[in-house]
């Protein structure tokens, strides 16, 4: 397998799982409006063409249901400026000072995303995979909890 093969391979496993456990951290519901969608988009905070490092960082993953990532006024991908400044204003208001600062220090960060960076992301994503359904089974914390854990 060549190793353009294998980052491919890689992420697509990491993109499956990425998606999975937010969708799974927000209990199955649009993060902005509370409802259940019955097809949630996974949002990047930090766009991943912006920052290649951030794609599948847990921190990074917001679910959006389709208009509240794409075709609402206010939404992640507004075309309308007041739109964009409104989810802009909400975004820092949920996911928080911490979360923010965690994304904004990473953000800087010049990493390659060679195959051994891959594989350590994807292996992050299966250890929180793991926290969550230990947490689940005890009853510990919400999914959110785990999140918590990580930027600490």
């Amino acid at each position: 397998m060549t190793t353009k093969q294998k980052k491919r391979k890689l992420n697509i496993k990491s993109e499956r799982l990425w998606k999975a456990l937010a969708k799974s951290r927000a209990n199955n519901v649009c993060e902005f409006c509370h409802n259940p969608h019955p097809t949630l988009n996974v949002h990047h905070i930090v766009g991943k063409g912006r920052c290649r490092i951030l794609r599948y960082d847990f921190a990074n993953a917001l679910v959006l249901c389709p208009a509240h990532h794409m075709f609402d006024n206010i939404s992640a991908h507004s075309k309308d400026y007041f739109g964009q400044v409104a989810f802009t204003n909400w975004l820092a208001k949920y996911i928080g000072k911490k979360r923010l600062d965690y994304l904004e220090v990473r953000k800087v960060k010049i990493e390659k995303t060679t195959i051994d960076f891959l594989e350590k992301e994807y292996e992050k994503l299966l250890n929180i995979e793991k926290m969550m359904v230990e947490m689940t089974k005890s009853k510990q914390k919400s999914p959110d909890g785990v999140l918590t854990d990580l930027l600490s």
